[in-house]
């Protein structure tokens, strides 16, 4: 049976799905990060081996009759990366198929989408993606957390939340329900405990799920984790709008805009100021919440290139 495979191949997980010509999904694996940034070429090959083999032996599925794959990796920021994370995908032993490996992003985009539009991803980090009908991409953001960047992300968003709390801590400002949440929340009894928290990479602090926390005492009316939702709104509504305005979007008659990352999917006020912004701005947008995965973006782009051919 020929069938395409579409792959979201991020940090934190590696979601493989194969699909027939009909892109009825025919078997789907989530796996360990296959880590191309650190591995030898050796290993990565060997990780992304067995979850591919791990989907594929779902339904019987064998390497050669696999006529099409697309990958959407973290990590592509150069032609550097590219050619690294290609050389993997070309040395898997029994494939023959075209390959199209793209930034996580951009499949995230074709999911979101359909592949003309725009996208702002707010998780771990944030960057902006879009195309349009000429085949033009743009992107915007995607820089290291180093550099003060990451805007509007969910470490955006916790590091906001972590001056908060040593503003309190010092009195310098009055104590707030996000504050005293955070103390609790966290188990924040002295100042030497969110000195230790804050020495830690940044890392560590996703488990911690502070975002949320924030998240939820602005719900609940807190005028400082407010502030610091819609700071982080406004952060995700300058990246995408820069990607529609590269793109000359705000010229068309109508455009999708699609949101990814728990920092905003999640968060109902984080999405409702990013859609207000743009629905104040443009009366011909449409802003949407995402109804498929990144992997399922992926193989739509191999189906897509695969009756180009």
């Amino acid at each position: 049976m020929r069938y395409v495979i579409g792959i979201d191949s991020g940090g934190t997980k590696y979601l493989v799905k194969a699909a027939n010509l009909k892109g009825q999904v025919l078997g789907k694996f989530e796996g360990s990060p296959a880590g191309f940034r650190f591995d030898s070429l050796q290993c990565a090959v060997k990780k992304v081996s067995q979850n591919i083999d791990s989907c594929l032996s779902q339904f019987g599925g064998n390497r050669a009759d696999c006529v099409y794959m697309v990958c959407g990796s973290t990590g592509i920021d150069s032609k550097e990366d590219y050619f690294r994370i290609k050389e993997v995908y070309e040395n898997l032993p029994g494939f023959s198929c075209p390959l199209r490996c793209v930034n996580d992003a951009e499949v995230a985009q074709y999911a979101a989408t359909g592949g003309i539009g725009v996208l702002v991803i707010s998780g771990t980090g944030s960057i902006a993606f879009g195309r349009n009908a000429q085949g033009e991409t743009a992107r915007s953001g995607g820089w290291w957390l180093s550099m003060a960047a990451d805007e509007g992300s969910g470490t955006y968003i916790t590091v906001r939340a972590l001056q908060h709390l040593a503003l309190w801590f010092d009195h310098r400002i009055d104590e707030s329900k996000l504050a005293l949440d955070l103390k609790k929340t966290l188990d924040i009894n002295k100042r030497k405990d969110l000195i230790t928290l804050g020495r830690s990479s940044a890392s560590k602090w996703g488990p911690l799920n502070i975002p949320q926390i924030v998240d939820q005492a602005a719900e609940q009316g807190d005028a400082a984790a407010l502030r610091i939702i819609q700071d982080a709104a406004g952060h995700t509504y300058d990246l995408a709008n820069s990607v529609v305005k590269k793109l000359n979007f705000d010229k068309d008659l109508a455009f999708k805009v699609g949101v990814w990352g728990s920092a905003i999917t999640k968060s109902r006020l984080h999405f409702h100021f990013f859609k207000e912004k743009f629905e104040n701005e443009y009366h011909h947008v449409q802003v949407i919440l995402p109804e498929k995965d990144a992997a399922d973006g992926a193989l739509q782009m191999a189906l897509d290139l695969l009756k180009k051919r």
